[in-house]
């Protein structure tokens, strides 16, 4: 999914597109985040940010990388 960062909560964030909008669970032991390739933490994303993440079958974020 590749993105604007519409929302963005301890437990779910939001991505949408120009034909969707998807939003999934993080999950601390599974979900990664990166800036601009770098680990960093959820509460460094910030909405309005662009991003592209992977979410699996399950609905949880894997990798959400913004820049």
């Amino acid at each position: 999914m590749h993105g604007i960062i519409t929302s963005v909560s301890p437990d779910t964030l939001s991505i949408a597109s120009m034909q969707s909008t998807v939003t999934g669970r993080i999950d601390p032991a599974r979900t990664k985040v990166k800036i601009n390739g770098r680990a960093a933490k959820l509460a460094d994303l910030k909405v309005t940010a662009h991003a592209k993440a992977e979410l699996c079958l399950d609905d949880v974020w894997l990798v959400i990388d913004a820049h």
